[in-house]
């Protein structure tokens, strides 16, 4: 996975602080180094060798870099100021970012790497540059090292960027019947392995969906006007663009109301030791009957009833052996699976373990891999499930309150050593289930 490299940049030169570069040197932007930066990942951002870089800084050892350091980066001369990290926003539009950048459009190309406006998705990382208020913003721009058929168009006053997006890709189909207002989405972009949450405003009981990647997420209305939807990315989904579309089922079924591309980051996952198993247990034909019977439970959602807010630890004096993501090799076979839950050990003096949260037993019972196995449906297309128990203390059809315990810590089924396996599913996806204790929602 890769590292997603924090880029802060500074303001102007300030007064009194010396660099240690040559009198010769032109006036340039200035980079403050962050932990992790290399020369090789500042000149990577700016499209620049270490050389182009090393030209304008006297650096006593290039190796090494401390946070804090000043670098000025060449290919803006006559230009002076910060460059500012920012994410797009969900209503950016290209005016706008002109606006908080104070900065002629051709250098905010330039210096984004911009050739066409489809580029500006919303949550990606982007470079706002901010010019010194003395500086004529299109004075003194060095183009000759970035050349393209649309910046030159843009520079010639022909390009599409003369349109004023009305936002740099949303757009509302239907705005006389719904007008969606403060949609925020958290985390932002999408995360691999996390739970989505999107919340929105708009016009009271209507019944709304998004579709996702051509998968149906449900809306829900949790108070009058004020809605939410919960998308869940597993941990080995594709990074990139994903389109969302927000539809009315109330009336026109299945008419779409507003679309929208966002992105989708990658997540850092560690990598397990590979895990040796009885052969049986990674069998297909022993394995996916089972992985059948779970995903049909999860796939149902029904009306929230029981669970409220977050959720709690399963364990007492939760101590965790194996996080949710890790990726899995068994048997010695490829790195292609990866760890759908929390295990944790047995560091409290019982072994008990509780339902996280309020809501309705749907499975319990033994199951291959799995072995004594609980999976408590908590509403809205949230399940939680408790694998490897020694002993069940709940049935089928059980209404439980959380904290309640359901069962004793085993290690039964697909098992190395006594522990608790515990995950999450969301409406049919095992996602992150930590995220769930530490956030709340209404």
């Amino acid at each position: 996975m890769k590292t997603k490299i924090s880029l802060v940049l500074i303001a102007f030169l300030l007064s009194g602080v010396a660099f240690p570069v040559s009198a010769q040197t032109p006036e340039l932007p200035v980079y403050i180094v962050q932990p992790g930066d290399t020369l090789y990942t500042i000149a990577d951002q700016f499209d620049l060798t270490i050389d182009e870089i090393l030209e304008v800084n006297s650096l006593a050892n290039p190796d090494w870099l401390s946070e804090g350091d000043m670098i000025r980066i060449p290919g803006f001369e006559g230009i002076s100021g910060e460059f500012i990290p920012y994410t797009i926003s969900l209503a950016d539009t290209f005016s706008n970012l002109l606006e908080k950048a104070s900065i002629d459009k051709t250098y905010f190309i330039k210096i984004n790497h911009i050739t066409s406006p489809n580029e500006l998705i919303a949550g990606k990382d982007i470079i706002l540059p901010i010019r010194d208020a003395q500086q004529n913003p299109s004075e003194n721009i060095a183009l000759e090292n970035f050349s393209s058929p649309f910046l030159q168009l843009s520079i010639e006053n022909t390009s599409i960027w003369e349109n004023d997006f009305s936002q740099i890709t949303a757009k509302v189909i239907n705005k006389d019947h719904i007008e969606i207002q403060d949609l925020s989405i958290n985390p932002f972009p999408f995360e691999q392995g996390k739970t989505n949450y999107i919340y929105f405003e708009a016009v009271p009981d209507q019944t709304l969906q998004f579709l996702i990647d051509n998968k149906r997420i449900p809306v829900f209305q949790y108070e009058s006007g004020k809605y939410l939807a919960m998308y869940g990315i597993n941990a080995l989904s594709d990074t990139g663009l994903r389109e969302l579309l927000l539809q009315s089922l109330s009336d026109d079924r299945n008419q779409v109301l507003y679309s929208q591309n966002i992105l989708t980051g990658d997540s850092a996952f560690t990598t397990d030791p590979v895990i040796v198993v009885e052969p049986d247990y990674i069998d297909p034909e022993k394995t996916m009957p089972e992985e059948e019977q779970l995903f049909a439970i999860a796939n149902n959602v029904s009306d929230r009833d029981l669970w409220d807010g977050s959720f709690s630890y399963p364990v007492d004096e939760p101590c965790i052996r194996s996080r949710y993501g890790s990726i899995r090799s068994y048997n010695h076979g490829p790195y292609d699976a990866f760890h759908t839950g929390v295990d944790f050990g047995i560091c409290a003096a019982n072994l008990n373990i509780y339902a996280s949260g309020a809501g309705r037993v749907v499975h319990a019972g033994e199951w291959f891999v799995r072995g004594n196995s609980v999976v408590i449906d908590h509403g809205w297309g949230i399940f939680t499930g408790y694998w490897h128990m020694q002993t069940i203390d709940v049935q089928v059809g059980d209404i439980v309150e959380e904290g309640q315990i359901i069962g004793i810590i085993g290690t039964t089924g697909r098992s190395t050593g006594s522990h608790l396996h515990w995950e999450l599913m969301l409406n049919d996806v095992q996602v992150d289930p930590l995220q769930w204790i530490e956030t709340s929602i209404p």
